[in-house]
């Protein structure tokens, strides 16, 4: 196996690994997001409820702590975010996945200078993938990007841009990969 092949393994393997790690935290911010919205929305309404039609002193203090506690959970909610959270952690992990297949696309093409844009533009993928959702590392930190060529241009309608599923920093270079893929298929 020659280096690039090696290298393109080894950001398969990172990219297939990160999406699996994000899709599973995509899962534990929904369970949170759920485990803390529903016991807030029912005490709430149980609060509500109970309050207009009591005029016991103690059931009143009751239900003031009750309340009190569900403003801490709403507040918990709104300082934690976990739903917004676990759409970031879908998105990523969508991502990593797009990459891992293009991996795999670009791998099956015969050594040309196309395939070795394609790498460059894998590479900038990956960068930008690794800025916008930072917690993780992309770039294996044994890789050169000195021998990797830079990326390609690509000019894209707002309108196709629109209907690309990535985020704004992935876009361009998800639709630059798949030209370039689509080109170089034509050629095979």
């Amino acid at each position: 196996m020659s280096r690039t092949d090696q290298m393109l393994v080894e950001w398969k393997n990172d990219s297939l690994e990160k999406s699996k790690n994000h899709s599973s935290s995509a899962n534990k911010m929904t369970g949170w997001f759920y485990g803390l919205s529903v016991p807030a929305i029912l005490s709430s309404l149980a609060i509500g409820s109970l309050l207009a039609y009591n005029d016991n002193a103690n059931v009143q203090v009751a239900l003031s702590v009750i309340s009190f506690l569900t403003a801490a959970l709403n507040g918990v909610i709104t300082v934690l975010r976990p739903n917004e959270n676990a759409k970031k952690h879908k998105d990523a992990s969508a991502e990593y996945a797009i990459v891992a297949r293009t991996i795999d696309t670009i791998r099956r093409l015969e050594e040309s200078k196309e395939k070795e844009e394609a790498i460059g533009n894998i590479q900038e993928l990956l960068a930008s993938l690794q800025k916008e959702y930072p917690d993780s590392s992309c770039l294996p930190s044994s890789s050169d990007p000195t021998t990797v060529p830079p990326p390609i241009s690509i000019e894209i309608s707002k309108e196709e841009d629109a209907k690309l599923p990535l985020s704004n920093s992935t876009k361009i270079l998800s639709r630059a990969l798949k030209e370039q893929l689509r080109r170089l298929e034509q050629d095979v």
